[in-house]
């Protein structure tokens, strides 16, 4: 029994990945980017996890006899649509409200560290630095700017000596 389980997961196994790779061929994704996908996916879910805990925490030892029941639905959503203005003062100690401003630059910082060494990005930016470099050389007025006409892989075709 054992035996014919095993068979069946490994059989399963192999259609998912064949279906896997069907689905990644027809949107455009490679494997690599889809797991760059992924991982950013949990990495914003461990920071947001991360944000939710550390208010909850600061709401409950920073300002333990501040929190309320509910009394009703009515009481609650009284009032809806008044949006309140306070004096500055009242927030000096109101560490909570600097989290969503950090928690945006760590989002940030971290879509960064996950699509800008990818293959395709780096290819951009190498064509961006040639596109910068021939117009400083053209600029420069040096003549054997624009002779250079260099591959994917930077060497150079058709009789230039440096890309």
């Amino acid at each position: 029994m054992p035996r014919s389980s095993f068979s069946l997961s490994i059989h399963w196994f192999f259609v998912r990945r064949a279906q896997f790779r069907s689905i990644l061929s027809g949107s455009g994704l490679t494997t690599g980017v889809y797991l760059r996908l992924l991982g950013l996916a949990v990495t914003d879910s461990i920071l947001l996890m991360f944000a939710t805990v550390f208010n909850i925490l600061f709401l409950l030892v920073g300002h333990p006899g501040e929190l309320q029941p509910t009394a009703s639905w009515d009481r609650t959503h009284s009032n809806f649509g008044l949006v309140s203005q306070f004096p500055e003062e009242f927030f000096n100690g109101a560490t909570t409200l600097d989290v969503p401003f950090y928690l945006s630059v760590l989002y940030a910082m971290s879509v960064f560290a996950f699509f800008s060494f990818g293959e395709d990005a780096v290819g951009q930016y190498l064509n961006v630095w040639r596109f910068v470099k021939r117009v400083v050389n053209e600029d420069s007025g040096n003549p054997d700017a624009g002779i250079h006409n260099c591959d994917s892989h930077g060497a150079c075709v058709g009789g230039g000596t440096s890309c």
